[in-house]
């Protein structure tokens, strides 16, 4: 579209929004950088030929399906959200007579699933509370009778800074007293370390008794907090924002109406009295969940998705459920607020409709989980319960654009709208925007009188058309908007046929063409060259189910370096048939292969097996290691699921060629819950192997297993620390020189490394002297210990990532100092890289063959194998050279010597989307 059409189709809007903007400069908005939803005119001033436009989410794949033994159809209440260690999803299991719309003799559970996508989704073996004989399920939490009794928890992450780290989760829990003849419901507060042991915060409950003005006794009339209760610290105001349940009764007809109200408190400890919350505008509504969360892009929007119910309505239904069901019919809608209290609710449709499937169209029936979570760099999601009080409710996802729940639309004929003065931090205006083929959007810059801004109106301006989350807006001379930074400034925006969902201000880096001199980065990046080392990629094995470690040792001596992995076939992604005992969960007990990959020593390798099929729920991470002195390698594994730590006995060379078994022996069986990550070595100085190993998510904890001696017998354990979250790595080595085996461990989630002295004395035993790494560090995910600096003591290699690009982009090393007199250890960080996306795993070796040690990394999301040279002083600068990309869930990356030459090569593998073994051939220096 020319400028001069799209000049004559918006001039007239363009000359009558002038004329109505007044000369006064009134008071202008501080937005700063903040985000900016389209889902209110809390910013706009005047509108001409646009509207505002609800977006319904597309549904997506089954998520979850009740089919578990304790859970029923009654199954409801979904809380979900996303922190750096995944997904997890709270609901609540209804068992008993489940199908009795009337309530009477339900049994009630919260039970916990995880993701790591946000689309498959598994119930994994928490080992907690007994149903029917067995505690392999999934419940955090039990209540002996009802929706209310016992207790029922809507758990969220406490985001407050100076939270204690038992409370890193926070989720309040209902109980009802019937000791006095009278029903009582009380809200007490829950905190958990890990997200599945929760315990109840003091003896006092948060909110109490019937009627009562005490601001922290007070609870409104009966019957009403069998509903969700939303809990979150909210960062803008600094205290915490409680949302429950009340009824309004309605002035003019006397109606009882489902409304919500809101409470705060600074401590936990003394709450507001809860305050009715404010809808404009206000149709008499039945509100029967509410859900706020702060949105997670941008904590002052609060967004819910309340379930709206209708009372006096049927929907006709197949005979053989109606003695199920109870009466009514139910939507999803969807309100903003700025300050959690006054709530916009300028659409009144419905954001989700039952839709064709008769069979959600049952009461109570498509309610939403509290929270949206991000499930791509595009997209978002949130979850709703289908076929409720029906045989197998299920849980399905719905996915929308990122920041798409509303826009600013405009149709074909065009339109605008311009701002309220804003004012603003950054040097790029970046919006969220879609067009047709024959729309656009344009972006003027006016002054805080309406005024054009010479150089961002008129034809200075570029159009854009297209489909972007983050469309930098261009003018003649650039994008650049420094020169308006921290003025009042209105927006206007010039739309055709095009929908505007959100936008922000940036601090970006200069254009190489702007001529503006970049300001000194904070770390180093490690500079791509090109390779003085040639490699070969070569395929090992594909068509994994979950693969997420290997090792390599000659396993039937012909002296080639063989190679060993895990396959997780079900337990993860599939479910397997319930041919348990009753009440074990088809998800998280299922199968697992162990392989060796015979090296022919001509660059092939043939899959053979270690264990086919064995009952494990999830091998992942393991050592090779000779656990009873036999001279032969063994291999010891950990069951990130089944909370197993095991080690699986070398048969001997011609059996182990001839494709015998090997004899399972199990260190710890489901006593390290959440097991990740095993290191051998003899921490006790009694000349056996023992154990280290650390536990992930649901234990995390770090523990040790004393060898009864060659792997025989009963492992004695000690836990060495524990209370971390997402307690990750653990690496045996001799950090401080005394000739012990210490311990390197990492805690993702609380941004920690630690390292624990080994304190073995003959007569008290072994014993762990904590030290914490003092240096700003990110997520530590796996490092090893090496001798970097070659001064003869052990340095810490280190990334700094997680799961996806936006968590950390760092690879370090930590020197070594040498210990103090008090056994202290300072450390020196010295950074390779801080352009290393999701950096996952990191290991050492000397690659060029030039006496140093260079380092290799495999970054998670979106996935990438480099290796980077060190130039001779590794307190210097480093060359990075990348080996694979685009290779999603890379993890654990080793170096061998797989064809004799010589030579280190690198052995990488991937889980999920990729699922593959790979190595890269080490061919020596770069022809020039």
């Amino acid at each position: 579209m020319s400028r001069l059409l799209w000049s004559i189709a918006v001039c007239s809007f363009i000359l009558a929004a002038t004329a109505r903007i007044e000369a006064d400069d009134p008071a202008a908005i501080d937005i700063a950088q903040r985000l900016e939803l389209l889902v209110d005119d809390a910013l706009i001033d005047t509108m001409d030929g646009v509207a505002f436009k609800l977006h319904p989410p597309r549904p997506a794949e089954i998520a979850l399906q009740f089919d578990k033994p304790w859970e029923g159809s009654g199954n409801h209440y979904l809380t979900v959200f996303q922190d750096e260690d995944g997904y997890h999803m709270y609901y609540h299991s209804v068992v008993g007579r489940s199908n009795s719309a009337s309530g009477k003799d339900w049994v009630s559970y919260t039970c916990y699933a995880q993701s790591k996508d946000g689309m498959n989704w598994i119930r994994p073996n928490l080992g907690l509370h007994e149903f029917q004989g067995s505690t392999r399920n999934n419940i955090v939490c039990r209540g002996p009778f009802g929706f209310e009794d016992g207790v029922l928890l809507f758990p969220y992450p406490n985001t407050n800074p100076d939270a204690p780290r038992e409370h890193r989760y926070l989720a309040p829990g209902a109980r009802v007293d019937r000791s006095s003849g009278t029903e009582v419901i009380r809200l007490f507060l829950f905190a958990s370390p890990d997200r599945v042991r929760w315990s109840q915060v003091g003896d006092k409950p948060i909110i109490n008794g019937l009627g009562t003005k005490n601001p922290s006794t007070y609870y409104p009339p009966k019957n009403l907090l069998d509903s969700d209760h939303s809990l979150f610290w909210d960062a803008p105001s600094r205290q915490y924002f409680l949302y429950l349940r009340d009824q309004r009764i309605l002035a003019n007809t006397g109606e009882h109406l489902r409304a919500v109200r809101r409470a705060t408190s600074k401590d936990l400890v003394n709450w507001s009295y809860p305050e009715w919350t404010h809808m404009q505008p206000a149709p008499p509504d039945q509100f029967y969940t509410f859900g706020a969360r702060p949105y997670f892009r941008e904590p002052h929007f609060y967004l819910a998705f309340p379930m709206r119910y209708v009372r006096w309505r049927n929907a006709p239904l197949p005979d053989k459920y109606k003695g199920q069901l109870g009466v009514g019919v139910s939507d999803t809608v969807f309100v903003s607020s700025r300050d959690g209290l006054h709530w916009d609710r300028r659409f009144l449709d419905a954001f989700i409709r039952p839709g064709l499937d008769p069979l959600k169209w049952t009461d109570r029936s498509n309610h939403t989980s509290m929270g949206l979570v991000p499930t791509g760099p595009n997209e978002m999601s949130v979850y709703m319960l289908e076929y409720f009080r029906l045989p197998e409710p299920r849980v399905r996802r719905y996915a929308m654009r990122i920041d798409g729940i509303a826009s600013v639309n405009a149709s074909y004929a065009g339109g605008r709208f311009t701002t309220k003065p804003l004012v603003f931090t950054g040097n790029r205006l970046v919006i969220n925007a879609s067009t047709s083929a024959a729309g656009g959007f344009r972006v003027e810059m006016l002054d805080a009188a309406g005024r054009p801004i010479d150089r961002f109106t008129g034809d200075n301006v570029i159009e854009f058309f297209g489909d972007s989350v983050e469309q930098e807006v261009r003018w003649d001379q650039g994008p650049d908007v420094t020169s308006l930074a921290g003025k009042p400034v209105r927006l206007r925006f010039l739309m055709k046929d095009a929908d505007l969902y959100s936008f922000r201000f940036v601090t970006v880096a200069p254009d190489v063409d702007s001529h503006e001199v970049p300001k000194a980065a904070p770390h180093r990046t490690a500079q791509e060259s090109q390779s003085p080392v040639r490699f070969t990629e070569k395929l090992i094995h594909d068509g994994f189910k979950y693969i997420w470690g290997v090792q390599a040792v000659d396993i039937d001596g012909d002296g080639f370096v063989d190679l060993t992995a895990a396959d997780a076939l079900r337990g993860w992604l599939e479910p397997e048939p319930n041919d348990g005992e009753a009440g074990e969960p088809t998800q998280g007990g299922g199968l697992s292969n162990l392989y060796w990959f015979r090296n022919d020593g001509k660059g092939g390798f043939e899959r053979r097996f270690i264990a086919e099929n064995a009952p494990h729920g999830r091998l992942e991470r393991h050592v090779i290691a000779d656990v009873n002195a036999d001279g032969r390698s063994d291999v010891v594994i950990v069951d990130n699921f089944q909370g197993d730590v095991l080690w699986y006995e070398h048969p001997g060379s011609d059996a182990a060629a001839r494709g015998d078994r090997w004899k399972k022996h199990f260190v710890s069986k489901g006593g390290m819950l959440g097991a990740e990550d095993v290191t051998v070595a003899d921490f006790n100085g009694d000349g056996n192997l023992d154990v280290a190993a650390a536990g992930w998510r649901l234990g995390n904890r770090f523990t040790w297993f004393a060898n009864p001696g060659n792997g025989d017998g009963i492992w004695r354990s000690a836990d060495i620390d524990g209370g971390f979250p997402v307690a990750r790595s653990i690496v045996a080595g001799d950090i401080n020189g005394d000739g012990r085996p210490d311990l390197l461990a990492t805690s993702d989630s609380a941004r920690i490394i630690l390292w624990y002295e080994n304190t073995a004395d003959p007569k008290t035993g072994v014993e762990w002297k904590r030290n914490v790494v003092d240096l700003p560090v990110g997520r530590p995910v796996f490092g090893t210990l090496a001798d970097i600096d070659r001064d003869q003591d052990l340095d810490i290699l280190m990334p700094f990532g997680g799961w996806t690009e936006r968590i950390g982009r760092e690879v370090a090393w930590l020197e070594n100092t040498g210990p103090q007199a008090d056994g202290r250890i300072p450390w020196r960080r010295h950074d390779i890289t801080d352009d290393f996306p999701a950096g996952h795993e990191a290991t050492s070796a000397d690659l060029d063959g030039d006496g140093d040690l260079d380092v290799i990394a495999t970054g998670h999301k979106p996935g990438q194998v480099a290796w980077f040279e060190n130039s001779g002083n590794p307190k210097a600068r480093w060359i990075k050279h990348t080996l694979k990309q685009r290779w999603p869930n890379a993890n654990q990356v080793i170096v061998a010597d797989l064809n004799n030459d010589g030579r280190a090569d690198i052995v990488s593998c991937a889980d999920y989307e990729s699922k593959e073994l790979r190595w890269w051939r080490n061919d020596g220096p770069a022809r020039p």
